[in-house]
């Protein structure tokens, strides 16, 4: 997120209370993706039948008609007059003689206006029924829509259940039109429910002659697919669209991008299980090219702990803010560019602890200037910094990003992690010219180790403080399965993990490898536990039986609980106790051998996000 992560609004939307505003509905009425946004000029009102313009929600007064004639364009919708303008739906739709049904052109495309909002504006009668209408500054507008052969096309997902769980990543696969090459220039939400969505991702897919496109909604990770991982879109509450630089655009169809993938971030914190979401974006593309394609960069950070003021771990201290700061250093920024590129927009990102966010550019040691610089962070009022001339940004420049956080007064301290409870430190940025080269365009710190020296064919082979990764980790090496099976066979005994002196021995032993030292050692050890079937036993064991060692809680915590937290009574004269963390399936040692080789493949395939 990438971040990219990344509130729940306050209105409760199931899928009973659609109306006219999702594309479904839009098929269902005349026009109903061209209704113009009366305090916008340009923009379309995707919500037709809603209050918000991006869906969801209450219904305006023609929403509640559309619901009354049972989702249907009927003889009565389109003669009613629904916001009491003096102009029938029919008229305003461009259907004055009530003929239209659904699959043809409407007769009339011009002069389509609000079925659902009184016009003029001005008129004492309209202001008075528009009283729900907010006209404000921070309605979405953009150049691009003056453009007279701009198209636009809805991708989202079918109304599809939520799981009964916090935190779900939906993905799905759209062909794009490919019969000529097109820029993006500007999308919209289009919104759903709008408790549970999160955040939206756009990702642009490569070797897209080969990918299937998605006839349902699958779930997926952070990333939506292996071969689809260069956002080119980017959501989040708060904001009401983006509008590219006039000089920039994303690459569509026959010279770019002929697939994409959309990401939808479900946050269900109270696990209901009634939730039903359909949400996406618009997409605005035009055949009148610019002069740029664009990309967007990730920075940030992957590892937080944001420790209690009270109650929380013995990290705390007497400070209310907790900071953490992240730099992509100079000989990554020149393996990841090879010419300037210019930076036009700058998104920063975090969540509810969120206190202040700051992307700098730095040369030569000497900072340039503020990329984006929020003071006052609020989650829920994103800021999207446009940079206008554009900034340069040469190979060899720094990008540094440093998030402050407020601590919580009580309970546990707060991770990194996908869902809204969860906290992230991200910063986007848009830029053209579009690097080709760059297949994986994030820059990210893990305490103090770089993902681009993992990502970059250039560094990936370069030992990380003495610790020879790649070699070791990719696929694992004869050494790396001896050291997993040793610990294994040591200090599990039947169903038992067993802090016992040869357990101790084992572990003293690894520690010593530069694989499993300081920083390195958390990424090996969090490797193991995400991409083997019993990685959580071997975590556990390493986190409970390296008894003179403390572990932070964050490094520690899984969805099988928090590792570690019986290690007093375990380490005491190699004291046994039951596995309690959900590794019940690690029945016998001879069950572990059986599938090690197996649960030590970490990466077979995985580059990108092992790596990661």
């Amino acid at each position: 997120m990438y971040p990219v992560c990344p509130a729940c609004l306050l209105v409760p939307v199931l899928l009973a209370s659609l109306a006219a505003g999702y594309p479904d509905y839009q098929t269902a009425i005349p026009n109903g993706n061209r209704v113009p946004h009366p305090c916008a000029k340009g923009q379309a009102w995707l919500g037709v039948g809603h209050i918000s313009p991006a869906g969801g929600g209450n219904r305006n007064p023609f929403g509640v008609d559309f619901a009354r004639h049972g989702m249907k364009w009927t003889p009565g919708l389109c003669q009613a007059d629904s916001d009491g303008d003096g102009r029938s739906n029919g008229e305003e739709l461009g259907d004055p003689d009530c003929t239209w049904t659904e699959g043809d052109t409407p007769a009339s495309l011009d002069d389509v206006t609000h079925p659902g909002i009184c016009q003029p504006l001005s008129s004492p009668a309209c202001r008075k029924s528009n009283n729900w209408l907010k006209c404000t500054p921070g309605n979405f507008e953009c150049d691009a829509f003056e453009d007279k052969d701009l198209q636009n096309m809805t991708l989202r997902l079918p109304p599809t259940p939520v799981p009964a769980e916090v935190t779900t990543y939906s993905c799905m696969l759209f062909r794009l039109p490919d019969d000529d090459s097109f820029h993006l220039v500007a999308t919209q939400p289009l919104l759903n429910n709008t408790r549970v969505v999160h955040h939206m991702l756009l990702f642009g897919c490569r070797d897209d002659d080969k990918l299937q496109t998605s006839k349902q909604p699958y779930r997926c990770e952070m990333v939506p697919h292996a071969k689809c991982q260069e956002v080119i879109v980017t959501w989040t509450i708060g904001i009401q669209g983006d509008c590219l630089h006039k000089d920039a655009g994303f690459r569509l169809g026959k010279h770019g991008y002929k697939v994409v993938a959309l990401q939808v971030h479900w946050n269900n914190p109270d696990k209901a299980s009634d939730f039903t979401d359909s949400s996406g974006l618009v997409i605005h593309f035009t055949p009148n090219l610019r002069k740029y394609d664009a990309g967007i960069l990730v920075f940030g950070h992957l590892y937080l702990q944001i420790d209690p003021l009270t109650g929380g771990s013995s990290n705390s201290s007497g400070s209310g803010l907790k900071q953490y700061s992240s730099a992509c250093p100079q000989h990554c920024m020149k393996e990841m560019f090879n010419s300037t590129i210019y930076i036009t927009t700058a998104i920063n990102h975090m969540h509810h602890l969120g206190k202040t966010q700051l992307m700098e550019l730095v040369r030569g040691g000497t900072k340039v200037r503020d990329l984006a610089w929020d003071p006052t962070f609020d989650y829920d009022s994103p800021v999207a910094h446009r940079i206008d001339p554009p900034v340069a940004l040469h190979p060899g420049d720094e990008i540094r990003t440093t998030c402050t956080f407020r601590r919580p007064t009580s309970g546990k301290p707060v991770c990194y992690g996908e869902a809204t409870s969860d906290e992230m430190c991200f910063g986007f940025l848009t830029y053209f010219p579009l690097q080709r080269t760059l297949l994986q365009p994030w820059c990210t710190s893990r305490r103090s180790l770089i993902s681009c020296e993992r990502t970059l064919p250039a560094l990936w082979d370069r030992p990380i403080s003495g610790c020879a990764w790649r070699q070791f980790i990719r696929p694992p090496s004869d050494e790396a399965v001896q050291i997993v099976t040793n610990v294994m066979v040591t200090c599990y005994s039947s169903q038992q993990l067993v802090c016992s002196s040869p357990c101790r021995t084992v572990l003293s032993k690894v520690r010593q490898h530069p694989c499993f030292v300081g920083d390195m050692g958390y990424y090996i050890v969090a490797k193991i536990r995400q991409y083997s079937e019993y990685g959580d036993a071997f975590a556990r064991a390493w986190f409970t039986c390296n008894c003179d060692r403390d572990y932070d809680y964050c490094e520690r915590r899984s969805g099988k609980g928090v590792m570690g937290r019986d290690k007093e009574a375990l380490c005491e004269a190699g004291w046994t106790g039951a596995i309690t963390d959900g590794t019940a399936g690690t029945t016998r040692v001879v069950a572990l051998l059986a599938v090690l080789v197996t649960c030590l493949c970490l990466v077979r395939g995985v580059t990108s996000v092992w790596v990661s």
